[in-house]
């Protein structure tokens, strides 16, 4: 199997700033950020300037479910 860090990333995820299609330029946005956990395998130079986590490996070092999280709303890293 391949030799993948497991790890887990916690990040803030982007998201639409209201419910309704229309809105004033002076509405306030009253949503906070939506806090994600997330686990998988460690994909080192994935991308530039991303955390890319696959969700899931095989034996033969295939990779699927790919996340990829841009460094600015990442929180945490933690490896295993």
């Amino acid at each position: 199997m391949a030799s993948l860090k497991r790890c887990e990333v916690i990040w803030l995820d982007a998201h639409a700033g209201t419910e309704s299609t229309w809105h004033s330029l002076d509405d306030e946005i009253e949503q906070d950020p939506v806090v994600v956990v997330t686990r998988g395998f460690l994909m080192p130079n994935a991308k530039p300037n991303h955390i890319t986590v696959a969700g899931s490996l095989t034996s033969d070092g295939d990779v699927s479910d790919l996340t990829c999280i841009p460094l600015g709303m990442v929180r945490s890293l933690e490896t295993d």
